[in-house]
Order: structure tokens, then C-alpha cells, then sequence
């Protein structure tokens, strides 16, 4: 995943970090690079002219000048002393040594171009800066060849001054850093928990709309924000409201008409006919019923009980008296579930319903606690749904069969009432043909780490 899919906490983090890192990096070069070029000078060792020129000094000297001439090249950063041979080369041989020291030895080259020499550095050069102890050996030695066959030594000395400095620069750097990560943690703190408040209450309202507002924080934006976004909520919910009522009303004035057409098909002296004008009626009723549930689960917030899906199927299986042989129960452990024991009920209801009427018995239903979701699902052993019609049937008043018939396919709310009520229980539906043949509805609801609390 690339970093921009990340949270909105992730993004910033990396763009504050590349920005820091990037003012270190800067700063680094501008304190270091210029430094580093080569010049003996930036080591506290000879210049090439001033080494070729203590070569000669000391080529022309006596044994007991040469001595008095050292003991005045000496200093606290620069020892230099005479060898018979060249000094163990340590960690590097002879050569050009890699980094910035190689423009300095490409200077004694150049001013000592007829004698022999080595330069020598030690590995770990730079920690040798920030180490405490006292004499810690050589970071950098010059080895010149005089023509009376000895051999100058020029040894670098650790500065104590540059130690300090370093070990100095370094705790100040830690913490600056250490600051400008707390400084960091907290914007990003500050900036990201408003907007994951938020989004949760968007995901709050989206399955139940009767969800709290949302408390203004955070900076203005996002008070503004919350403010517009519970107005939306209430005006949403004042809508929804209304169609609930607009439905009901209807409803209720249809069934009074329904009601004296039904006194009046008693009239009706043929038989056949007055049948099925009731057949028509009851079609008429059992439409709105489901119209109206269908609208109720949208709007208003199911009673919430501390239940078992298992126990709580098998106690519908007996209510219904559907034949035992046709609809079947495989509940595996304990499934305990927070929700409405009524809305578990109608989608089984539905459910076993569809797949009676559409599919072939036997019909199988699965309960089964995976994890942190109760699985459950209703399986038929019919023909199942064309795969492009899957997700369409789930629409409202979507049926396979285009007529509007009740023994034909009804009016197309069964499986439409079972996703609003999973929806409000905050699980998720889905829809597959089973390998055997047949449609699987499965249903995944969050399951209750205890039933009792």
C-alpha cells in the first residue's frame, strides 16, 4: 500500500519526518562538506609544502637538531617522530585513502614526488570524535622516507576540544530531534482525532439513526464540520421520519378501504370469483405490511436484547412448524449476540420463506461463531440466481420474475427488509451460488464477547 492510502495520521507523519529529515541532512552538508576538501588543515596535519618542507629541514640536521626540531614540530594536536622503517600501515595500506582524505594525499603526492610516503587512517575515524577515553591512538599518520633512510612520522592526535564538540553537537541534535518528534506526535494527535471522531459518527449514523451527535472539536474547520454534519443528520432523520408517517397514514386509510371491499366480496355470489377478490385483498394488505416494515426498519432503532442467534432460531423453527425434513438446523457452540431478537427472527423468517417458495428443500441453516462474528447463513438446494443478478435483487421491489404476483414472486421486499434489518443490526449481507446448487444467503453479525453484559 502506498503511503498516500494510508490514514491521514500516517500521510503527515511522513511529510513532517521527510521534512526533517531533510533540514538535518541540509544542515549537515553545510556544517561538514565545506570543511572536508581535502586541506590538511581540517585534520590538524601538515600542510603538502610545510611536510616537504620539515623533510628537508630534517634531511639537513644533525641527530641532536633533528631532536630539538621534533620536540618543536610537537604540539597537543600533532606528534611527529623518526623510524627506521615504515610504521605497521594498521587498517590501510598505501594509497590513496577513500573520502576526503584523498585530496590530501593526492597534495603530498604532488610536493613529495621524490620521496616515499603512506598515508594511514584508521577505521572508524569519525567515532574517534565523540569517544571520551585519553589516548586513543592515531586517526590519521603521515610516513615520509628521508633520503638518510629514516623515516617522519607525523601522527594526528585526538582534539579533546573536537571531542567535546562533537559529543556536544550530538546530545543537542537527540534533542532536537526528541522535541520536534513530541512536537510532531502531538499536531498529528491533535489533527487526526477530530476527523476519526468524525468519521466513527458517520459510520454511527449510517447503521443507526438515532446515533448522538457529535461533540464540536478540534480546530474551527472541523467544529464546522461536525455542526454541518449533525444538522445533516437531523434533517435526514426528520425525513426519514416523515416517510414513515406519510406510510403509515396511507396504510392505515387503505386498510379501511380493504376492509369494506372485503364485506362487500361476500356479496359476490360466484364463488370462484368472490375467491379471488379476498386472494387479491389479502395480496393487497400482506403489501403494505411489508412496505411499512420495510420503511420502520430504516427509521427507527430495533430493541437491543442479550440473546443467543442458535437458541433463538431453534425457538422460531418450532413456532413456525415448517417440516423438519424441508428446513434443517446446524447450530455449532454458543453464538451470543446484542440485538433485536425480533429482527433475527424475520430474517430467518424471510429467508427460509424465499427459499422455500423460489429454491428446492432441504433447506439448511448454518449458525456458527468464527472469530469475533456469528456466521449465518441459509442455504436452498434450487437452481440459485444468475451471478449478475446477485447484488440487484437486494434493491427494493427487484424481482426475478416480472410479474407483481404473490405465488409468482410476491412484490420483491423479502430480501430488501432482510438487508435494512442486518443492516441495522450492523452486520453484513451477502449473496452466492452454492457449489451444490442453490442460493447461500450469509449473514455476518458481530458476535458478544459476553452475552451478560
Amino acid at each position: 500500500m502506498r503511503w498516500r492510502d494510508g490514514s491521514l495520521s500516517t500521510r503527515i507523519a511522513i511529510i513532517l519526518l521527510g521534512g526533517l529529515g531533510f533540514v538535518l541532512l541540509l544542515t549537515a552538508s553545510l556544517l561538514i562538506v565545506p570543511v572536508l576538501q581535502g586541506q590538511g588543515g581540517a585534520f590538524d596535519m601538515p600542510l603538502p609544502r610545510e611536510a616537504l618542507r620539515i623533510a628537508e629541514v630534517l634531511e639537513g640536521a644533525s641527530p641532536d637538531e633533528q631532536t630539538r626540531l621534533l620536540e618543536v614540530i610537537n604540539t597537543s594536536l600533532v606528534r611527529a617522530y623518526l623510524m627506521d622503517d615504515f610504521p605497521p600501515s594498521g587498517q590501510r595500506g598505501v594509497g590513496a585513502p577513500p573520502g576526503p582524505l584523498g585530496g590530501l594525499f593526492r597534495g603530498y603526492a604532488n610536493a613529495l614526488s621524490d620521496r616515499e610516503f603512506r598515508v594511514d587512517v584508521q577505521r572508524g575515524f569519525w567515532a574517534r570524535y565523540i569517544r571520551t577515553g585519553q589516548t586513543i591512538g592515531w586517526p590519521v599518520r603521515l610516513s615520509v622516507r628521508l633520503h638518510d633512510g629514516h623515516v617522519l612520522v607525523v601522527e594526528r592526535r585526538p582534539s579533546g576540544v573536537i571531542r567535546t564538540f562533537f559529543i556536544r553537537a550530538m546530545l543537542l541534535l537527540f534533542a532536537i530531534v526528541g522535541v520536534l518528534l513530541a512536537a510532531l506526535i502531538l499536531a498529528v494527535r491533535e489533527t487526526t482525532q477530530p476527523v476519526a471522531r468524525l468519521a466513527s459518527a458517520v459510520r454511527a449514523f449510517a447503521s443507526e439513526m438515532d446515533a448522538p451527535d457529535l461533540p464540536p472539536a478540534g480546530p474551527r474547520e472541523l467544529r464546522d464540520l461536525s455542526a454541518d454534519f449533525n444538522e445533516m443528520k437531523h434533517r435526514i432523520r426528520d425525513l426519514v421520519a416523515q416517510r414513515t408517517q406519510v406510510l403509515a397514514a396511507v396504510a392505515h386509510d387503505m386498510r379501511t378501504y380493504m376492509t369494506r371491499l372485503r364485506l362487500r366480496t361476500e356479496f359476490i355470489e360466484d364463488d370462484a370469483l368472490r375467491l379471488k377478490a379476498q386472494a387479491d385483498i389479502e395480496e393487497m394488505a400482506r403489501l403494505l405490511d411489508d412496505t411499512l416494515l420495510f420503511a420502520r426498519v430504516a427509521s427507527s432503532p430495533s430493541r437491543r436484547d442479550r440473546i443467543d442467534i442458535g437458541e433463538t432460531i431453534d425457538a422460531l423453527l418450532e413456532q413456525q412448524r415448517w417440516p423438519k425434513e424441508k428446513v434443517r438446523l446446524s447450530a455449532l457452540g454458543s453464538t451470543p449476540f446484542r440485538g433485536s431478537r425480533q429482527a433475527i427472527e424475520r430474517i430467518v423468517v424471510n429467508l427460509v420463506d424465499n427459499a422455500l417458495r423460489y429454491g428446492a428443500p432441504p433447506v439448511d441453516i448454518a449458525v456458527e461463531r468464527i472469530g469475533d462474528l456469528i456466521w449465518l447463513s441459509v442455504t436452498d438446494h434450487g437452481s440459485g440466481i444468475p451471478p449478475e443478478k446477485l447484488i440487484k435483487v437486494l434493491d427494493p421491489f427487484e424481482r426475478l420474475e416480472p410479474s407483481r404476483g404473490r405465488e409468482s414472486g410476491g412484490a420483491g421486499l423479502g430480501l430488501a427488509i432482510v438487508q435494512a434489518l442486518t443492516d441495522a443490526q450492523g452486520g453484513a449481507l451477502s449473496l452466492e451460488n452454492a457449489p451444490t446448487g442453490g442460493l447461500c444467503v450469509r449473514i455476518d453479525l458481530p458476535a458478544g464477547a459476553n452475552p451478560d453484559a
